[in-house]
């Protein structure tokens, strides 16, 4: 009587099938990331990155809320052009008041031309600033002066945050 011995197959997973799953798990994540940061970066900074790549617009926004208090988000036409919503978030409270001084209000200087347009659309009443939280400005844009692409400075104070452009 002879014996026969049968042998299990051994089961691998293919490898490059592996491979493949795992690369393409690897490459909607690294994608999902992407759009995810692109989508959350600040138009000011990326506009600013695209008025002059050879400065940091980083260490200029930075600098210029640790001068004022506030992060700008961004600048854009409303209304129908007639008027500008600035954007800020609060990092600085107690800084963040030079926002609603009615003596100098916020305002945007037209880098081509100098023109500064800083009419309040309302008047403040007062400012209780919170940490974190974005607010908004909204300046009347006295006969269209601003459009959409312009290159602007933000002013707030005295200072002044440069190469934003409207949206």
């Amino acid at each position: 009587m002879q014996r026969t011995i049968q042998r299990q197959p051994e089961v691998y997973p293919d490898l490059w099938e592996l491979i493949g799953v795992v690369a393409a798990a690897l490459a909607f994540t690294l994608l999902g990331l992407w759009m995810l940061i692109s989508q959350t970066i600040s138009p000011a900074v990326t506009s600013a990155l695209d008025a002059d790549l050879n400065t940091d617009p980083r260490l200029a926004q930075t600098a210029f809320a640790a001068e004022t208090g506030v992060w700008i988000v961004g600048v854009s036409l409303v209304a129908g052009g007639g008027m500008v919503d600035l954007r800020y978030q609060i990092v600085d409270p107690d800084k963040a008041v030079i926002v609603h001084d009615d003596e100098n209000p916020p305002g945007l200087l037209i880098e081509s031309t100098g023109q500064i347009v800083n009419t309040p659309y309302h008047d403040h009443s007062d400012f209780d600033a919170h940490q974190a939280v974005t607010y908004h400005e909204l300046i009347m844009n006295p006969a269209g002066v601003l459009k959409k692409g312009m290159q602007v400075s933000v002013l707030i104070g005295q200072s002044r945050l440069e190469h934003i452009t409207i949206h």
